[in-house]
């Protein structure tokens, strides 16, 4: 017997996470994502799986609250009370909802879903190698505390010593200069690799 995937044709043009805009929910959507809501889907994934902002969720599923002065989605409420929860989770959550839901549940559970989605904050963005560092021992090998000056010159990364162990405090005209690399991360890794070896390294 072959197997047939009933929502094959609700998924087939579906990008999990919901896509890279955020929609505006139809009465019918906003009914079939609230049954969702009330029946355990975590608002992050509902997030997702409509492609509505965590906020958004988030007011979705306070529907009937009155929240800073407004009512949240009134008519969802007043219909999910008409209907009782049975009636209302079968009438308004589809198979499209569903599946989509239990594909960002799967995700969620994984720790897969934007930050956008759950509420947390995204990863500092990348600042680069460049600038002042403090190197510190990694190993009993290594003799103590530098301070470097990773800067690119003529398109080349280098790092300049401006503090050592053996030296003390140098001044940057008569600083030691290592390098050239290609990129500060490979001028930066390289030089702490140099000057705070570990053992495997040394090896």
């Amino acid at each position: 017997m072959v197997f047939q995937n009933p929502f094959a044709e609700a998924l087939k043009n579906y990008i999990p996470g919901g896509g890279t805009g955020i929609k505006h929910l139809t009465f019918a959507e906003q009914c079939g994502y609230y049954g969702a809501i009330k029946s355990g889907i975590p608002n992050p994934v509902v997030a997702a799986a409509a492609g509505i902002s965590n906020p958004t969720a988030s007011y979705l599923s306070r529907a009937g609250a009155r929240v800073s002065g407004q009512w949240r989605y009134p008519k969802v409420a007043a219909e999910y009370q008409s209907l009782g929860h049975e009636a209302f989770v079968a009438q308004y959550v589809t198979g499209k909802i569903r599946d989509r839901c239990l594909v960002e549940l799967e995700r969620y559970e994984k720790g897969l879903l934007e930050p956008r989605f759950t509420g947390r904050t995204r990863a500092p963005r990348y600042r680069g190698y460049g600038g002042v560092h403090i190197l510190k021992p990694r190993s009993d090998l290594s003799t103590g505390t530098w301070r470097v000056k990773i800067e690119k010159r003529d398109g080349q990364w280098f790092a300049m010593i401006l503090t050592s162990p053996m030296r003390g405090e140098v001044a940057y005209e008569f600083a030691e200069k290592i390098g050239p690399y290609a990129t500060d991360r490979d001028c930066f890794m390289a030089t702490r690799a140099k000057l705070t070896p570990t053992a495997e390294e040394l090896a």
